[in-house]
C-alpha cells in the first residue's frame, strides 16, 4: 500500500517520522515532444496583478510561460505545438473541496426516489412499492434520496410502516441529505441491531421509550451498520465503477477533488490509488479519513507529490438541518413541516453527535500529530462548542498554519468567522441548501433572520478567510462548479427565484477564487495549483465563455464546460 500524506506546508520535504517505504513520487503526465502553447482565447491566471492573458505554454506537465501570445512564443521557441482555444476561456482547474465519490459508487446500487427523479410523494411511494413487488423474497432493498422536505406528505418511515410496505424483504431507505435513514425489522435483524445494542460512535439508533428500536438511523456510523449489507453488488468491479464516477468530476470541470472518504469496501484506499494512478485518470485527489482508518493504515503526516494524498481526519460534529440534528441556540420553527414531515418535537433545538469533551479527546490526538482536521458543522450552537474546542487545542498545543477546516458552515455567525480567522481555519460552504431548500429554510424551518445568514460567505470574506464552495455529491448532484457558484453569487432559490440573504452574496472574482486559489490553499497545495504561474501543475478547465464577462445569473445556462486538461493533456473534451 502506497498511500501518502500531505505536508502541512505543501513542500516536498519528508518528515523524519515518515516511513520512507511509503513515499513514492508520481510523475505528472507529460505532453509528448516540444512544449505546448494554449492561445486563441482567454487565459484566466487567477493572479491579481494580471488576471487575463492570451497565451500559456506547458512542458513536462507544468506551466513554463504565461502572458501575451507574442511573449510566450518567444519564450518557448517556434517548435512548440499550438492548441487553438478558438475563442474559449482556459482557467486553472476547478477544485471540488468536499464530495463523496465512494458513496456515489455505493449509492449506485440503490433505487433513486429523490425529488430530482420523482415529481410527487405519490411517485416516491409508487417506486417503493414497485421495487418491493419486483424483488425476490429475502432480497435486500436499498433506496436513496427520500426527501420529506421536498414532499412533506411523505413523513418519517418508522420500521412498522416499512414492515407493512415490505413484508418479505430487509429494507434501508436513506434520506436525501444522508444523515438520517430508515430500516425495517428485517434489516435491523440482519445487522444484528436490537434494543440492547450500544450506540454507534458518532451516531444514534432511534428508540421508543422502552428502548426498543424505531428503525430510525442517525448519522453515518448507524446507517452503514445496515447499509453495508445492501452493497454486495458494489464489490464487483468497484474500481471500474469508481473510475466512471470520477469521469463525472471531469465533465463538471473539476481537475482536483478534496474528498472526505466514507469507506464502503475493503482496501478502499488501495482501489482509489489504482484508479487515480491510471494513465489520464480524470482528477487528482486529496482525502480525509475517519480516525480509525488513519490508524489502521499507519499513516503519518508527510510530504509527497502524487495523485492521491491523505491530508487529515474527518469528524461529524452534528448532522443535517433537514434531519433535525444540528445544535441550535434557538429552536426550529414549529410548523407542519418540522412537526409533521420531519417528525421533530415541539421547540426542538437539535443536538451534536458528541459530548464536547468526547469530541475534544478525539481531535486532540490528530491535532498534536500534525494532521489537518476537517469537521462537519452546521448549527450555531455547534459552532459555539466547536470553536471553544479548537481554541483550547491551539492554546495547549500551538501549531503554525494548521488550516483546520469546517464543512458546510450553514449557520455560523459573524463572530464565529472572526474566531475562525484568529485560528487560521478554512470554511467551506454548501450553496445547494439555498438553491434547493431556501424557501423551506426561510418560511418553515429556520425563519427569515437565520435563513438570511445561511452560508454567510460575505462574513468569511470580511475576515479574509480563504473560503470554498462544494456540492457534497452525491448528496446533491455533481453539477458543474458554475451552478454552485451562480447560487453563491445570486442566492436565488429554485422554487421561487427569490433571493435569500442578498447581503451574503459574493462577486464573480470571489467565486472564481473559491474554486481555484482557495481550493488549493484548503489542501495545502497552493505551490502546485490554483493559479496559472510558472512552475505550477498545468491542470485546467476549458469554458465556452469568460465567466468574468457573463452576468452571475447566467453562468449555469450561458457557459459550458468544454473540457479539462491534466498536466497539459486533454482529459475530457
Amino acid at each position: 500500500m502506497l498511500i501518502h500524506a500531505c505536508d502541512r506546508n505543501g513542500s516536498s520535504r519528508t518528515r523524519q517520522d515518515q516511513n520512507p517505504a511509503r513515499v513514492r513520487r508520481m510523475a505528472i503526465p507529460t505532453p509528448p515532444g516540444d512544449p505546448v502553447i494554449f492561445e486563441g482565447g482567454t487565459i484566466l491566471t487567477m493572479r491579481d496583478a494580471k488576471p487575463e492573458v492570451t497565451a500559456m505554454a506547458v512542458a513536462d506537465g507544468r506551466v513554463v510561460a504565461v502572458g501575451e501570445a507574442r511573449d510566450v512564443r518567444a519564450a518557448v521557441g517556434t517548435a512548440a505545438r499550438v492548441v487553438n482555444l478558438q475563442g474559449d476561456t482556459l482557467m486553472p482547474g476547478a477544485v471540488e473541496p468536499h464530495s463523496h465519490p465512494l458513496l456515489g459508487v455505493a449509492q449506485s446500487t440503490a433505487t433513486d426516489v429523490s425529488a430530482f427523479t420523482c415529481s410527487s410523494a405519490k411517485e416516491v411511494m409508487d417506486a417503493l412499492r414497485a421495487a418491493g413487488a419486483a424483488a425476490d423474497s429475502g432480497e435486500f432493498l436499498a433506496f436513496r434520496g427520500y426527501d420529506p422536505i421536498a414532499f412533506r406528505e411523505l413523513g418519517p418511515l418508522p420500521k412498522d410502516r416499512l414492515d407493512a410496505l415490505f413484508p418479505n424483504n430487509p429494507v434501508l431507505v436513506v434520506t436525501q441529505m444522508a444523515h438520517l435513514a430508515f430500516a425495517n425489522s428485517a434489516a435491523l435483524a440482519a445487522a444484528n441491531l436490537k434494543a440492547q445494542s450500544p450506540e454507534p460512535g458518532g451516531g444514534r439508533l432511534g428508540r421508543n421509550p422502552d428502548g426498543t428500536l424505531t428503525g430510525l438511523l442517525h448519522e453515518e456510523s448507524a446507517i452503514f451498520a445496515v447499509g453495508i449489507l445492501a452493497m454486495a453488488g458494489v464489490y464487483q468491479d468497484f474500481g471500474g465503477a469508481l473510475g466512471r464516477v470520477l469521469k463525472g468530476y471531469s465533465r463538471a470541470g473539476y481537475t482536483t477533488a478534496s474528498c472526505p472518504l466514507i469507506p464502503v469496501v475493503p482496501d478502499f484506499l488501495g482501489i482509489l490509488q489504482g484508479v487515480v494512478d491510471a494513465p489520464m485518470a480524470p482528477i487528482r485527489m486529496f482525502t480525509y479519513l475517519k480516525p480509525e482508518f488513519i490508524d489502521s493504515y499507519e499513516l503519518t503526516p508527510g510530504a509527497v507529490d502524487n495523485n492521491l494524498s491523505v491530508n487529515g481526519v474527518k469528524f461529524w460534529a452534528d448532522g443535517s438541518p433537514f434531519a433535525g440534528n444540528i445544535a441550535l441556540r434557538e429552536p426550529y420553527l414549529n410548523t407542519p413541516l418540522t412537526r409533521g414531515a420531519m417528525g421533530l418535537p415541539e421547540n426542538c433545538t437539535g443536538s451534536m453527535n458528541y459530548e464536547p469533551r468526547q469530541l475534544y479527546g478525539l481531535m486532540e490526538k490528530y491535532h498534536k500529530a500534525g494532521w489537518q482536521i476537517m469537521v462537519h458543522a452546521q448549527g450555531d450552537r455547534t459552532f459555539d462548542v466547536l470553536l471553544n474546542l479548537f481554541e483550547e487545542l491551539h492554546e495547549k498545543y500551538p501549531r503554525k498554519d494548521a488550516r483546520h477546516r469546517v464543512e458546510h458552515c450553514a449557520l455560523a455567525d459573524e463572530r464565529h468567522f472572526e474566531r475562525m480567522a484568529a485560528l487560521g481555519m478554512i470554511p467551506s460552504f454548501y450553496p445547494d441548501h439555498i438553491y434547493y431548500y431556501g424557501n423551506q429554510l426561510r418560511d418553515e424551518i429556520m425563519g427569515p433572520e437565520r435563513a438570511s445568514r445561511w452560508m454567510a460567505a460575505a462574513w468569511a470574506k470580511k475576515q479574509g478567510l480563504p473560503f470554498t464552495y462544494h456540492t457534497d455529491a452525491p448528496i446533491s448532484f455533481l453539477t458543474p462548479f458554475l451552478h454552485s457558484a451562480q447560487t453563491a453569487m445570486t442566492r436565488k432559490t429554485r422554487a421561487s427565484g427569490e433571493v435569500i440573504g442578498p447581503e451574503q452574496s459574493i462577486s464573480v472574482d470571489d467565486a472564481l477564487r473559491a474554486y481555484t486559489v482557495h481550493g488549493a490553499v484548503s489542501v495545502f497545495d497552493e505551490k502546485n495549483r490554483g493559479s496559472f504561474e510558472v512552475g505550477k501543475i498545468a491542470d485546467g478547465t476549458r469554458l465556452s465563455a469568460n465567466p468574468r464577462d457573463v452576468p452571475a445569473s447566467q453562468w449555469s445556462t450561458d457557459i459550458a464546460v468544454k473540457g479539462t486538461f491534466r498536466g497539459g493533456l486533454a482529459v475530457h473534451d
